[in-house]
């Protein structure tokens, strides 16, 4: 542990889906299995009922061709138990052989799923119902409300700070603003026991690396300070608002996190 001192759904789509599995199940046929598709040899999958209902292609006569997956000689042991681990090298997100498999797989999945007849209209339907107004249940600190809003519209919600729950409040923070594609999100935020200070943790791209910093409530300044190589784990101010307690991991080679 560290202190720091500081300077101060949807009903539609559930309907849907049961249209879906009633159509599935009327049109199933019992009795011997047919084979997995790209088993062994055999012939062609029907298509079921689900499949017309939400618009898969019909399957292609030439059985996919999958990107080729490296298992690795990689094991743990654990008392007297081994187990191994052959695909542990694509747990390393930023290694150019986890990217080139990723990009693979991407080629082959993303024209299947292009090719999906009613794609456009789940996007245009999801979209509609989740652009509505929210408010995140406020946090009171030090006679002041902290909360998140959302006007349904943007991609990222917004932090705002309230003397009362009848007021709109101020925004102090917006993560929208941090970059233009708005891939930076505000994953977390603590007030002080003072409400005075506000520490908020953002995270980029979605990772689960936060950096954490501290912006003051009355001007809205952020203090040099900030907090790295922490992620899963919130921060807790001390009762007299002098600093915060926190976990992080070691600092990284490259220096991310």
């Amino acid at each position: 542990m560290h202190a720091r001192n500081l300077h101060c759904y949807v009903p539609h789509a559930v309907a849907s889906c049961a249209v879906c599995l009633l159509a599935a199940c009327a049109g199933a046929k019992f009795g011997t299995p047919e084979p997995f598709p790209g088993n062994g040899p055999g012939p062609t999958p029907m298509r079921t009922s689900t499949d017309i209902a939400v618009g898969l292609p019909p399957v292609a006569s030439t059985p996919l061709v999958y990107p080729v997956t490296a298992r690795v000689n990689v094991a743990e042991e654990f008392g007297s138990i081994k187990v191994e681990d052959p695909y542990r090298w694509l747990e390393n997100l930023d290694a150019p052989a986890t990217r080139q498999w990723v990009e693979a797989q991407n080629r082959l999945s993303q024209p299947q799923l292009e090719a999906i007849a009613h794609r456009a209209w789940v996007k245009q339907r999801l979209t509609q119902l989740w652009n509505y107004e929210r408010f995140d249940v406020p946090v009171k600190e030090g006679g002041r409300y902290f909360f998140l809003h959302n006007d349904g519209k943007q991609n990222q919600s917004v932090l705002f700070a309230s003397d009362t729950l009848d007021s709109p409040g101020r925004a102090l923070f917006d993560p929208n603003t941090v970059r233009q594609d708005a891939t930076v999100a505000l994953s977390d935020f603590t007030p002080s026991p003072k409400g005075d200070v506000v520490a908020y943790a953002l995270s980029d791209g979605g990772t689960d690396w936060q950096v954490w910093r501290f912006r003051s409530v009355h001007n809205g300044s952020d203090s040099p300070e900030s907090l790295r190589f922490t992620k899963f784990w919130g921060v807790s101010w001390a009762r007299d608002g002098s600093g915060v307690y926190y976990s992080r991991y070691p600092a990284l080679a490259n220096g991310s996190g």
